[in-house]
């Protein structure tokens, strides 16, 4: 977030921030600070990509949520869970475990619908303001 956009977001305010961010980035995700464009990863380890910048994201997200501390602008980091949406398919080809994620989406995975719900509360709920 650049700082004009922060000073529309303060003028704004209250004002909500939601970033979905990803248990599995959190821990597994490993920053690479001399490459955050993860070009190195995207076509040699598209999973680790992911991770990383999973991880760069809750980064992010704790750090806007320091810096908005105060003026309005309130800001989340939610985790939807195991949603059966097509990232596994179209991202994980390459993987030779790739069957056995889309396998246990078929059994395990929950509707987006309900991936979706941390974020709407985290907008929507009125006690979470300044939180």
């Amino acid at each position: 977030m650049d700082w004009s956009t922060r000073r529309h977001l303060t003028t704004s305010a209250p004002a909500r921030i939601v970033n979905f961010c990803s248990a599995l980035g959190e821990f597994m995700g490993k920053v690479d600070w001399n490459d955050l464009r993860g070009e190195k990863l995207v076509d040699s380890d598209p999973l680790a990509a992911y991770n990383a910048s999973k991880r760069m994201l809750s980064m992010m997200t704790k750090e806007m949520a320091v810096r908005c501390k105060g003026t309005g602008v309130d800001v989340f980091a939610v985790h939807p869970g195991f949603a059966a949406t097509n990232l596994w398919h179209k991202s994980l080809r390459c993987y030779p475990a790739a069957r056995a994620f889309n396998v246990a989406e078929e059994w395990f995975a929950q509707h987006p619908f309900y991936g979706a719900l941390p974020a709407l509360y985290a907008l929507s709920e009125p006690h979470l303001q300044d939180e």
